[in-house]
């Protein structure tokens, strides 16, 4: 694995990172920590008072109250490649038109946010006894799995999904071909998929990992949906060699 890893390092520069993928099984972290942090920020940035589950007593609008409700891991296959932190968030102004302002404000800062943000729902109420206007959000943050160092993007998470022996042609032969199957699922933030795609084909088509091995081929590929507004793609290669 290692020596893929580094062969996809010297020859697709576009990668900040570059790593096997974790399990799937489960999660090591919900990361809700980190994430929180990160969304208080971006609420902050709108102007508004921030308090994490309840608004601060005797505190005026506007103001954000934001709660974590989940955490899930994402996975392909049997690779995690990161964590969905869902979050609850309400909006509140003392007049519609301020509240619709704050709204935009809020949607200006998810968008211009560096991490994987995104909105999946929303819903205005009024609250009567405290003479209110509210927009409720949903938002769903992608916390990856490997963190890059300065940017998480552009990414490709690499796993061996499978292996397989062929039967020897010759029945006096002690060496049996092997090919090992391998998944690149590669995130980004921005629509570069297409040139990420090119450029990894660069690095692995053809690729030994021995001068004994077959040159590593593609096999397949498909468009991924990932949470926070994330662009992915999963990329299918194999490679062959004589076992021993």
């Amino acid at each position: 694995m290692q020596s893929l890893l580094d062969q996809i390092t010297a020859q697709a520069p576009s990668f900040n990172v570059v790593a096997e993928a974790p399990s799937g099984e489960s999660l090591a972290t919900v990361d809700a920590a980190a994430a929180s942090g990160e969304l208080k920020t971006l609420l902050e940035l709108t102007g508004a008072a921030v308090y994490p589950l309840d608004a601060q007593p005797g505190g005026t609008p506007p103001d954000a109250i934001y709660q974590v409700v989940g955490a899930n891991p994402v996975a392909i296959g049997t690779a995690r490649i990161g964590t969905q932190v869902t979050f609850d968030v309400t909006l509140r102004e003392s007049s519609y038109s301020a509240l619709l302002t704050l709204l935009a404000a809020t949607e200006t800062q998810v968008q211009a946010a560096p991490g994987a943000i995104s909105i999946t729902g929303a819903g205005a109420a009024y609250d009567e006894k405290a003479g209110l206007f509210m927009f409720g959000l949903e938002l769903q943050y992608f916390v990856p799995a490997v963190a890059g160092q300065g940017s998480d993007y552009p990414a490709v998470l690499v796993s061996l999904d499978s292996s397989r022996g062929e039967s020897p042609l010759y029945d006096t032969s002690d060496h049996q071909q092997i090919s090992d199957n391998y998944s690149f699922i590669l995130v980004s933030t921005t629509n570069s998929i297409e040139s990420l795609r090119v450029e990894l084909r660069g690095a692995l088509q053809g690729w030994q990992a021995t001068p004994s091995d077959f040159p590593m081929e593609y096999d397949a590929g498909n468009k991924l949906d990932l949470p926070g507004g994330l662009y992915a793609w999963r990329e299918q290669y194999s490679i062959s060699y004589i076992a021993p």
